[in-house]
């Protein structure tokens, strides 16, 4: 966390000051404000706080305009969204075509930062800006990015809970990157994604949520179990969305996509060594294979790390057990060399 006040500078200097210090924490665009601040003096203040991954600014400022060139767009290129959410004051927003009027409290709007755009603050005004990630959007990316500075009022409904989620998240009075952060930060995202859709006259478009992409990743790495090949850009792809969402939805889970499928694979593997159809056929190396871990050595030592036994003396002791039912404890693995 940190803040950034033209307060204490020579005056004769400040609005240079501020604009070094928009270039610098935002990314490179020109700045410039009414006639005459330049000699009188500028004042504008920047409080940062960094929540679940996400920058979110609180700008306090007198009138200022910005223009992000298409030339300083690839010179200085950006893959985030910014969110603005005006909290007091008066703010246009223009990318492309379209042009968003914030007037009212909670009225915002998102800008894709990798093209160009310009903002401007026609009065002293207070903003909450928030920096997301393109990957954040996941499969929405691009119909978010058809949808830039479009105003969604903030005065109810669905926009008016996520101009709220969004200026809740400024409140936070340090840096915060734990499991609670970071689900508030997704949640405040993903119900601007809604409002800006449904803003776009697209309301019967489902934003998709990261319960369902979790359960069609999971499904469809459990449809692929036996590809020892499979990695995290092919079950993206197949979703469809990036790979970096992929990971930032497994990320609130505790986990990754490739340790969730080294789990899965070696469950699997003990229910096959479990099974009566297997204790009579299939050798240890066709239970590997059938799990996508065909190097012999290689499984068994993941085996052994998980359950804390080799693969063989676990069907040894599932055949010992079957014929009362005993059920099969997993031992304790050494912590120092992972044998028993």
């Amino acid at each position: 966390m940190f803040s950034v006040t033209t307060h204490g500078v020579a005056k004769a200097k400040q609005l240079a000051f501020w604009g070094e210090t928009v270039r610098h924490h935002f990314y490179d665009m020109h700045g410039s404000s009414g006639e005459g601040l330049d000699r009188a003096g500028f004042s504008a203040r920047m409080d940062r706080v960094v929540v679940g991954g996400l920058a979110v600014d609180r700008v306090v400022s007198q009138p200022y305009r910005v223009v992000r060139s298409g030339t300083l767009a690839r010179r200085s290129p950006s893959e985030a969204l910014v969110l603005f959410v005006l909290q007091d004051g008066n703010v246009c927003v223009t990318q492309g075509d379209r042009v968003a009027e914030l007037r009212h409290r909670g009225d915002f709007t998102v800008i894709d930062a990798a093209q160009a755009y310009g903002a401007e603050l026609r009065t002293t005004s207070d903003l909450t800006l928030v920096q997301v990630p393109h990957g954040w959007a996941g499969s929405q990316l691009d119909a978010v990015i058809k949808r830039t500075a479009l105003p969604v009022g903030g005065r109810g409904g669905l926009a008016a809970t996520a101009a709220a989620t969004l200026s809740a998240l400024r409140l936070m009075v340090t840096d915060r990157n734990d499991g609670v952060a970071h689900a508030a930060a997704r949640n405040a995202v993903d119900l601007a994604t809604a409002a800006v859709l449904e803003r776009g006259g697209q309301a019967q478009v489902i934003v998709t949520s990261r319960a369902s992409i979790l359960a069609g990743a999971r499904r469809f790495m459990l449809e692929h179990l036996a590809d020892g090949d499979l990695t995290p850009a092919q079950v993206a792809a197949a979703l469809p969305i990036s790979e970096r969402y992929l990971f930032s939805v497994f990320h609130d889970e505790g986990t990754t996509p490739a340790e969730w499928l080294k789990r899965t694979r070696l469950d699997r593997a003990r229910d096959l060594l479990t099974s009566s159809q297997v204790q009579g056929g299939p050798t240890i190396q066709q239970v590997a294979i059938a799990v996508g871990l065909p190097r012999a050595s290689h499984f068994s030592r993941l085996f052994r790390e998980q359950f804390g036994m080799s693969p063989r003396q676990y069907r040894d002791l599932a055949a010992a057990a079957a014929p009362v039912g005993r059920p099969i404890a997993a031992r304790p693995a050494c912590a120092a060399c992972g044998r028993e």
